[in-house]
This record gives structure tokens, C-alpha cells and sequence, in this order.
């Protein structure tokens, strides 16, 4: 006969003893765990057995207490002693179950919960039946784990589920398919107990373990039906929210991040426009920068903040990209550098927003200014006259040039701006060698003597020039009056 023993206390009879082994697997064939259920079979004797009738657990060997039969008061009460202490007993769960036999008592050991315990109150003077149903996560054969004692889990549940932005399969900055990807997994864990009762893991330990193992950098995707997933692996604005629970020793974790070629997103549009006061075009490019995180999922450790990597990509495009994009989208050739600039920048959401517009036509003169503007009036065919006054009031005008020869003049206007971090002296343009030379080049195209044929006579008949330093603002208007004859007087004169 099995001698059975529960909290080291002895009980006998036993009839029956079945343990059963049920492994625990989830929907997709993976074993997690394994539990035993331990069902008791037995019969509370009046006369003998334990407990005794005075309700003591008694060792097997003992001498079982003798009840004398001095009437149906003594076996009831006897019985109803026995069940109350078999009944308190069985009222803790989690304590030590030996079931074995005089010569090897320990063969199997556990430390289960109790499920359920009942005693059937026959009317049989002599036994009332009782079973007790018990339910272990752990089993000892001989003090030797039935299976390994590493993480075990009750249940576990992971779930995917993926976003997927259309709109920038075909930017033109190629195709940067970018996904958010949702991530969830929870388990819960079973107490790992050693052959002495002592809890070794705790399942919310064993359940943290199996959790961290799925995901951050150890979370696989599935493979789905999504042409190109697979051609990512950085895991972008990485942000991962942790729960937990003692009491059903329940962990979980809900991960999001996004996947994507480049660590940044970019949206823009290009604006053309023209009127009749202008033939060539204003071309205005918006944008908006956003940039991802990239982390290090060992120690969660920013590698790269949003910010940086929006900046490193605005770096990459601001000096030249920008134009190229709006000539690409209109087809102008514009000016190098933009006429108006504007540019935002948010270091905490990693965001920055440009404003660039840009003036089409043809090669700026004045390369190294940032905006310019050159007008030019002429005067043609007036008369050369004196005016002379006459006393006491009045004037005089006398037409000078008898021979039919008019006068003509040429009036130059050019205004400019120059970039805010380029090195000009305190007196402007004019006191730089380099820009004095690319400023006189641009005189030069507009001056009478150099470019209308039969120039022989050309005087300045007024020169000024303006520099703001702080704005870099310059401006420089010259006139020349002109004419066109055999012999030209001496004294003619070029700026």
C-alpha cells in the first residue's frame, strides 16, 4: 500500500492513488509547460487510520487509536474528527505531497495546489469515503525534477500587425516603403519550486524571461504577403510600454517602431508662378523633414536622435538639392542661390521645415551675391543745349551742337544681396578684389562705349554706390550721356 503523506502529515488509508501528466502547448504546437494532476482516493476508518479519532496525524507503523464500541455517539464523532482534520489540512495549498512506500517514502514529490476535497457522510458506521484532487506545475521522482526546471509558462499570446503608407512607395527620392509595426506579447509563469519546497524562478520571473526573449532586438517578423517587407531591418522611433501583474504572474509588453530605408520621412511640393510683370518664374519649394530615432535595444541607449538624423539628410540637400528639385518639377533653370529662404526646426519632435524660393532665368552676373537685380534706362537722340541766366530774372537756353549730333545717355541700376557669412570689407563689393572684378564685369556689359557700335564720345555723368553692412544690401547707380561722331573732344571718361 502507498504511503501517503501531505504537509509530512501521514494518511491511511489510501485506496487509490492517479497521477496524471498534461503537457501545456500552445495553438501553434510550442510546449510552454506541463502540469500533474493528482487525484487521492480514500476512507476515513472509525477504528483506525489517520488521523485518529481525537484528529492527530499519526506515522505509518504507529499504533492506530482503538475506538471501543460503547455506541453509535463514539464512531460518529470519531468520523466527523477525522474528516475536520483531514478538511484543515487540505486547506493550505503548496505544501509537500510524498506519495511512496515504507522503503522508499519521497519516490514522488510536489508541491501542488489544492483543487477540491470532499468526504461522503455514508451510513456505514465503520468508513466515510473522502477524495482529494490537487494540481502541481512541478514533480519530483526520488528528489530528480520529472522535467526540466527552466522557465515554464500557463499561457502566452503574441500578435503583429502592420501599417502600411502608400503614398511613399513612388517619392522621388525612390522607393522608401514605410511601415509602423505594432507588436504584443504576454505570458504567464509558473512558480519553479526545487525538491525541497523552495521557489528557485518565480513565474513572473519566468514570464519576463520568455517576454524579453520575443521582443525588441529579438522580435522576428512574421513573413507576410508584402512585396519588399523583407528588405528591412532597422527598427525606427523604437517605443515599448511594459506591464505586469504579482498576483497572476502576468507580464506583457506592447512595442511599436517603424520601418523604413532611410532614418527619415519627407514631404513637399513645388510652386511656380509668373504674371505679367515678370516673364521668368518665382519657384517656391515647401518641406517638411520628419526624422526617425534609431536606439540600442541592449540598453536602451538613443544612438541617434530624430533631430540628427533630419538634419544630416536637410544638410545633404539644402545646398543644391532644393533647386534641383524645382527645376526637375518646372523645368526653369533657376538661380543658384534662393532669393528667400525660410527654416524651421523642432529638436524634440526631430522635425524641420524649409521654405526656399527661387528665381529662374539666366546666370546671375554678380556669382558670388545671393539675389540681384540690374535695370537699365536710355535716353536717346536729345539735344545738347546750355542754359544761361538772365539778369533779373529768367534763362536763357542755347542750343550748342550745330552739326545735327544728339545727345544720348545711359542710366545703370544695380542692387544685390550678398550671403550673410560671406567676408566683405567695411567699404562693400568694391573693397574686395574678387567681387570689385565681378562687379566691374557686370558694369562693363551695360557701358555705351563697349557695346554700341560708333561710341567715340562717353562721359559719367553721375556714379554713387550704397553698402549696408549689417543687411549686406549693396547698390551702385551710374549715367553716362554719349555720342556718336567722327573726332570725340578729349576729357571722355569710364568709371
Amino acid at each position: 500500500m502507498a504511503i501517503i503523506k501531505y504537509d509530512f502529515s501521514n494518511i491511511e488509508p489510501i485506496e487509490a492513488v492517479s497521477v496524471s501528466y498534461n503537457p501545456v502547448f500552445t495553438d501553434a504546437g510550442e510546449k510552454i509547460s506541463s502540469s500533474y494532476s493528482i487525484s487521492l482516493r480514500g476512507k476515513l476508518l472509525a477504528k483506525m487510520g489517520s488521523p485518529n479519532s481525537s484528529g492527530n496525524f499519526v506515522d505509518p507503523g504507529s499504533t492506530c487509536d482503538i475506538i471501543e464500541e460503547n455506541g453509535e455517539t463514539n464512531w460518529i464523532k470519531s468520523l466527523i474528527t477525522k474528516k475536520c482534520a483531514l478538511e484543515g489540512l487540505f486547506s493550505n495549498s503548496y505544501r509537500k505531497l510524498s506519495i511512496g512506500t515504507s522503503t522508499s517514502p519521497d519516490h514522488l514529490t510536489c508541491y501542488p495546489k489544492v483543487e477540491s476535497f470532499s468526504c461522503d457522510e455514508s451510513d456505514n458506521p465503520q468508513y466515510w469515503p473522502f477524495s482529494v484532487t490537487l494540481t502541481s506545475d512541478n514533480m519530483f521522482c526520488s528528489g530528480v525534477p520529472a522535467e526540466p526546471t527552466g522557465t515554464r509558462l500557463r499561457t502566452v499570446s503574441e500578435s503583429w500587425d502592420f501599417a502600411y503608407e502608400h503614398e511613399n512607395v513612388n517619392a522621388s527620392g525612390g522607393d522608401n516603403r514605410i511601415y509602423t509595426v505594432s507588436h504584443s506579447v504576454s505570458a504567464q509563469g509558473v512558480n519553479i519550486f526545487d525538491s525541497s519546497g523552495n521557489i528557485t524562478k518565480s513565474g513572473l520571473d519566468g514570464a519576463r524571461e520568455y517576454v524579453a526573449s520575443k521582443i525588441g532586438a529579438n522580435a522576428v517578423a512574421p513573413q507576410l504577403a508584402i512585396s519588399g517587407l523583407d528588405n528591412y531591418t532597422n527598427k525606427y522611433n523604437y517605443v515599448d510600454s511594459h506591464s505586469s501583474s504579482i498576483n497572476d504572474q502576468t507580464y506583457s509588453v506592447s512595442e511599436t517602431w517603424t520601418y523604413s530605408n532611410d532614418p527619415y520621412k519627407e514631404e513637399y511640393t513645388v510652386d511656380s508662378s509668373t504674371d505679367t510683370s515678370r516673364a521668368c518664374p518665382n519657384v517656391t519649394i515647401n518641406g517638411t523633414i520628419n526624422g526617425f530615432e534609431t536606439r540600442d535595444f541592449a540598453n536602451g541607449e538613443v544612438l541617434t536622435s530624430k533631430y540628427a538624423n533630419a538634419l544630416n539628410f536637410w544638410n545633404s540637400i539644402k545646398a543644391s538639392g532644393v533647386r534641383l528639385r524645382g527645376e526637375a518639377a518646372t523645368g526653369f533653370t533657376l538661380y543658384n542661390t534662393p532669393n528667400v529662404t525660410t527654416v524651421g526646426v523642432s529638436p524634440l519632435t526631430g522635425t524641420i521645415t524649409y521654405n526656399y524660393q527661387y528665381h529662374g532665368g539666366r546666370s546671375r552676373r554678380l556669382s558670388s551675391a545671393s539675389w540681384e537685380n540690374i535695370s537699365v534706362s536710355n535716353n536717346f537722340g536729345e539735344d545738347i543745349f546750355a542754359t544761361i541766366p538772365i539778369l533779373g530774372g529768367g534763362e536763357l537756353i542755347q542750343k550748342i551742337n550745330t552739326t545735327g549730333n544728339k545727345a544720348n545717355k545711359t542710366s545703370l541700376s544695380i542692387e544685390a544681396i550678398y550671403p550673410c557669412d560671406l567676408s566683405i570689407g567695411a567699404f562693400g563689393p568694391r573693397s574686395d578684389t574678387a567681387l570689385a572684378a565681378e562687379l566691374q564685369s557686370a558694369v562693363n556689359d551695360f557701358m555705351p562705349s563697349l557695346n554700341i557700335s560708333g561710341v567715340n564720345y562717353q562721359v559719367v555723368e553721375s556714379q554713387s554706390e550704397n553698402w549696408n553692412e549689417y543687411d549686406k544690401l549693396y547698390s551702385y547707380n551710374v549715367s553716362w550721356v554719349w555720342q556718336t561722331q567722327a573726332c570725340p573732344p578729349s576729357g571722355s571718361q569710364s568709371p
